[in-house]
């Protein structure tokens, strides 16, 4: 369902609009959950294939986001924490922790230490 409402014309911004950026973020978390089900399950291989689609609408969003906004912006890097989430949740810790590394240096780079982009909420 939350695929059918994203899929609208995209003639008025365009896709590679940031709202459409946003959205596909969104997108790829509802979607990584629904792979997370199954993981839980115990039943990977289906969670590895239902897990295929958040990487796609995660990586398109970062993608979307950098071209609008920069490589380094803030934006990019909030994407960029949900794909390390879909990647925790396909067991790619090399790959979350390059992205996680490259999300904080991108918010250390625009916040202060203090600042909850950057100490990940805590205090």
């Amino acid at each position: 369902m939350a695929e059918r409402r994203f899929r609208r014309p995209d003639s008025h911004f365009g896709p590679d609009h940031p709202t459409f950026a946003t959205s596909y973020s969104s997108l790829s978390l509802i979607q990584r959950d629904s792979g997370d089900l199954y993981q839980s399950e115990g039943d990977f291989a289906t969670a590895e294939s239902e897990l295929a689609p958040a990487r796609a609408s995660v990586e398109r969003a970062i993608v979307i986001m950098a071209m609008n906004y920069g490589p380094e912006h803030p934006h990019v890097a909030v994407v960029l924490n949900n794909l390390v989430t879909t990647d925790h949740a396909e067991v790619r810790k090399t790959s979350a922790c390059k992205n996680l590394h490259r999300a904080l240096k991108i918010a250390t780079k625009h916040f202060q230490q203090n600042h909850p982009h950057v100490t990940g909420g805590r205090s």
